[in-house]
C-alpha cells in the first residue's frame, strides 16, 4: 500500500486513522521527530531536501517508518550564544 492509498480521517493535531502494514506503516511528522529525538523542523528540513520521502494528506504529511528508520539526521550542536552544553 502506497501512502498515497492511506485514508486519514479529521486532523486534529493527530491522525484518526493510519493504514498499517508493517514497515510501511504511516507516521506523521510529530512521531518521526520522536521516534528520532529530532525537532520537528529538523524532520520538515529533510523531507524539503529530499532526504525524507512524504506525501500529504490533507493538512497532514505523512512518512512511511521504514524511511523514518532509515534516516540519519544531522545533529548539530547549539546555537551561537546558547549556554546549553551538547550532549
Amino acid at each position: 500500500m502506497s501512502l498515497a492509498q492511506i485514508q486519514v480521517g479529521s486532523y486534529n493535531g493527530a491522525m484518526d486513522k493510519v493504514a498499517s502494514v508493517g514497515a510501511n506503516e504511516a507516521i506523521t511528522v510529530v512521531e518521526a521527530a520522536e521516534m528520532k529525538a529530532v525537532s520537528r523542523q529538523a524532520v520538515y528540513d529533510a523531507m524539503k531536501a529530499g532526504k525524507l520521502p512524504h506525501r500529504k494528506s490533507g493538512h497532514v504529511y505523512l512518512l512511511r517508518r521504514r524511511d523514518v528508520d532509515r534516516w540519519q539526521p544531522e545533529h548539530r550542536g547549539p546555537k551561537k550564544g546558547s549556554k546549553k552544553e551538547p550532549l
